[in-house]
């Protein structure tokens, strides 16, 4: 018994902190702080899982509106305008202008015409008397008028027509007298100053130009026209 026992004591002195350490050693493997655990496929997945990048919002940049540039008109030259050069007008022919108090001879279609003679109105005598007459078939005898008549008018033929117009700034009469009679005037076709036009006798014809007052005195033309249409033959 007693060697036993003295076994048994050796055991427990010697064997037993062995066997409390076997135990606590053992005890540390069975925790799981002392177990290694074996990654599952779980854990595997999730580590090789590489993390997802969130997209990061860019942050939108707000469009910079460019300047519209305006078109810049451009300058519009205006036609400038070449002086147009007024067309210069030809001087017309006058007719030429004999002196004053002219006496003169014209023929059928005569040239040139018109022809233009020139004196001065008025005088002491009145038309009536030249005339001889107060009224005639182309108009009344009136003013005053010279003795001597102012021009002489030879016809060397028959005119079909001939025309005799006084021009002048104030208002005269017109006496003539020769071949068939005498002939007055004082207003022709409107115009304040006379004019005889017709059919005249071959002959010599006597002009006076007279003013409605007593010494008054006024410049004048006399166009004579032949209208060559109108006298084509000479008689």
């Amino acid at each position: 018994m007693h060697k036993y026992r003295l076994k048994l004591l050796i055991w427990a002195h010697f064997c037993a902190p062995i066997l409390a350490l076997i135990l606590t050693i053992g005890g540390f493997w069975l925790t799981p702080a002392g177990q290694t655990q074996e990654p599952t496929e779980e854990t595997i997945e999730q580590q090789t899982e590489e993390p997802t990048e969130q997209p990061t919002e860019q942050p939108t940049e707000e469009p910079t509106e460019e300047p519209t540039e305006e078109p810049t008109e451009e300058p519009t030259e205006e036609p400038t305008e070449e002086p147009t050069e007024e067309p210069t007008e030809e001087p017309t022919e006058q007719p030429p202008s004999l002196g004053m108090f002219e006496n003169i001879t014209i023929s059928p279609r005569f040239s040139p015409d018109p022809i233009i003679i020139r004196g001065i109105s008025g005088g002491s005598m009145s038309a009536e008397k030249i005339a001889g007459r107060e009224q005639s078939i182309t108009g009344p005898c009136l003013g005053l008028v010279d003795e001597e008549p102012d021009h002489r008018l030879e016809l060397t033929s028959f005119f079909n027509y001939l025309s005799l117009k006084v021009e002048s700034p104030q208002d005269t009469t017109l006496v003539i007298r020769g071949p068939g009679g005498s002939w007055c005037n004082d207003d022709f076709e409107g115009d304040k100053n006379p004019g005889i036009a017709g059919q005249w006798q071959k002959g010599i014809y006597e002009v006076w130009i007279g003013s409605y007052d007593r010494e008054q005195y006024y410049p004048y033309t006399i166009e004579i026209t032949g209208a060559p249409l109108l006298n084509p033959f000479g008689f």
